[in-house]
């Protein structure tokens, strides 16, 4: 896991209520990540504050919750960029394919045609898998 995204999730652990040390070490941010690095990031540009009374419990902080949301506007902007490229594909490959009937390159259904309908097909399915996952997300 990436250090951003360890950042990330334990961000989005505390997004709704507080949490102890021990309960924050307990999240799985992979093994390339030392939990007090990024605590120590998060508490040094103060994305969450802490508030010592039975033990030292950590709270998102304002500038917390416009980081994590900063950075989900990030993803799904990206996700977005992706599906554009993944449409501007599709109509190239039948652009492409539309071309090459016309010229008479493909006569009937050959080699190039199934590459053709292949190269279609995974387009299609990631753009339907990004649609599924906006639905159920509620995006």
């Amino acid at each position: 896991m990436k250090f951003e995204d360890a950042v990330i999730k334990v961000l989005e652990k505390l997004e709704y209520n507080g949490l102890t040390k021990s309960k924050l070490n307990k999240i799985r941010i992979g093994k390339k990540n030392r939990f007090d690095r990024v605590l120590g990031y998060i508490e040094h540009n103060k994305l969450v504050y802490s508030v010592l009374g039975h033990d030292l419990e950590y709270f998102l902080s304002p500038d917390g919750m416009d980081f994590l949301n900063t950075k989900r506007k990030e993803k799904l902007q990206q996700e977005s960029n992706r599906i554009i490229a993944l449409t501007g594909t599709v109509v190239a490959l039948v652009m492409i394919y539309n071309f090459l009937t016309q010229t008479n390159l493909v006569n009937g259904f050959n080699y190039i045609t199934i590459i053709f309908l292949v190269l279609l097909l995974g387009s299609f399915g990631l753009i339907i898998a990004f649609i599924i996952n906006s639905i159920f997300r509620g995006n």
